[in-house]
Order: structure tokens, then C-alpha cells, then sequence
């Protein structure tokens, strides 16, 4: 079994959706994953989850199940030019900028990843 963690696109926080390149996000997600074959998807209660994951489960022809305790833990966070964020803020273009899917031994190799604090969870 393989589990993906996703944060939402892009978000439009102002009107509770996502953004035009939210969108264009969540289609390019659907795409990537498509063929991967997913049996599930599980999503927050938040729109821009829920619009995340429906494009994903649309590709996957799967149902979205909503949970409400999805959260993003505030604790862990990374730097990043400089700045400290959230783990789940990671630039697209960091995460963009590995040619292979990280695996589950090697995702910590890679920045902002390798963080002492994020080693440790």
C-alpha cells in the first residue's frame, strides 16, 4: 500500500475556493496520479480540499471521503529562502524540482525535507 499526502492547490482563502491556478493544480494532480491507480482519497472538510481531491477522485473514478480531523499539524515546519513556514507550504517549486518521486526512505534526503525537526516526526 502506498499513502500520498496532498495539500490543497492554490487557494482563493477570500472566497473559499482555489485560485485559477489552483485549478489548473488540481488537474495537473488528477493527471499525475491518474494512472497510478488510486483505490481511495480522503480529503478534509475545507472547499479547497474537497475541490483538490474531487478532481483527483474524477480521474480515479473513486469517491472522495471526507474527514474532518484531517488537519495540518502547525508544529512542523521548514526553511525556505531563508524563511520558516509549514511543512505543508513548500514551494511547488521545490517539491517541482526532484525528477523522481521521492519514496518513503528518501524524502527527508531532499530541502527543505531534510530538516533536523522534520527527521525526527
Amino acid at each position: 500500500m502506498h499513502l500520498y499526502l496532498i495539500r490543497h492547490a492554490d487557494p482563493d482563502y477570500e472566497n473559499d475556493t482555489l485560485t485559477p491556478q489552483g485549478w489548473a493544480e488540481a488537474r495537473a494532480l488528477a493527471k499525475r496520479f491518474g494512472p497510478i491507480g488510486l483505490t481511495a482519497i480522503y480529503s478534509s472538510c475545507t472547499v479547497r480540499s474537497e475541490a483538490t481531491a474531487a478532481c483527483m477522485a474524477e480521474a480515479a473514478s473513486v469517491e472522495v471521503i471526507r474527514e474532518p480531523w484531517i488537519m495540518e499539524p502547525a508544529h512542523l515546519t521548514v526553511r525556505q529562502d531563508g524563511r520558516r513556514f509549514m511543512m505543508w507550504d513548500t514551494f511547488g517549486e521545490t517539491v517541482r524540482a526532484g525528477i523522481e518521486m521521492p519514496t518513503q526512505s528518501t524524502w527527508t534526503d531532499r530541502p527543505p525535507f531534510d530538516a533536523p525537526e522534520v527527521r525526527t516526526m
